[in-house]
């Protein structure tokens, strides 16, 4: 089950409906959920990638996805859409893969009092950030410094372009926790780049 993230359609018209292929798999049809895949596997790379910021973390991600799901069939219940239990997995993997980074690239010093320091991982060199494109280097440093879940809803909300309320049905939170979150992930990056003369989302 190859990834190709160009690929993909939501909702294909006269399309089979996810909770029949959902019936079909449970009952070992192999060729159901090849189908689901092909549907939804466009939006949870895009979600994957935007959050990880790098295409074979983001591909990696999408695969346990659907691995995941395959797994856990039985446990959607289908009170809410395929589609957001999927992306529900696919942010929660890429929640803990942020996690799991930033512990990796946390280094340790100690000061004269021999108290812990911990200094960030080194930025992208500007070299780097020349070859990307310069403005696109400061927004994803700027996305980078968020914390894990304010990256994902902003992610979610100003680039796959969903309600706060499909957001928090999603991450299982409460509308008020998403647009708190929202709101200071906003006020952050206006923030970080102000100083550099340009406009965050608003």
């Amino acid at each position: 089950m190859g990834v190709s993230p160009e690929k993909g359609n939501d909702c294909p018209e006269g399309g089979e409906p996810d909770e029949a292929l959902v019936a079909r798999c449970r009952g070992g049809d192999a060729t159901a959920f090849e189908a689901l895949f092909e549907r939804h596997h466009g939006r949870v790379f895009r979600l994957a990638v935007h959050i990880l910021r790098d295409r074979e973390n983001a591909l990696d991600a999408v695969q346990e996805t659907f691995v995941r799901a395959y797994r856990s069939l039985d446990r959607w219940t289908g009170e809410g859409s395929f589609g957001g239990w999927l992306t529900r997995i696919a942010a929660n993997l890429a929640v803990d893969g942020i996690r799991r980074r930033r512990r990796n690239e946390r280094v340790e010093v100690r000061g004269d009092q021999g108290e812990v320091v911990e200094l960030p991982a080194p930025h992208r060199t500007p070299e780097q950030s020349a070859e990307g494109g310069e403005l696109r280097g400061q927004l994803e440093r700027a996305l980078a410094r968020l914390s894990p879940m304010q990256r994902v809803v902003l992610v979610m909300k100003e680039l796959e372009g969903l309600s706060c309320e499909e957001i928090a049905a999603t991450l299982r939170c409460s509308v008020g926790t998403v647009m708190s979150r929202l709101h200071y992930a906003r006020l952050k990056m206006r923030r970080m780049l102000g100083r550099q003369g340009l406009r965050g989302p608003a």
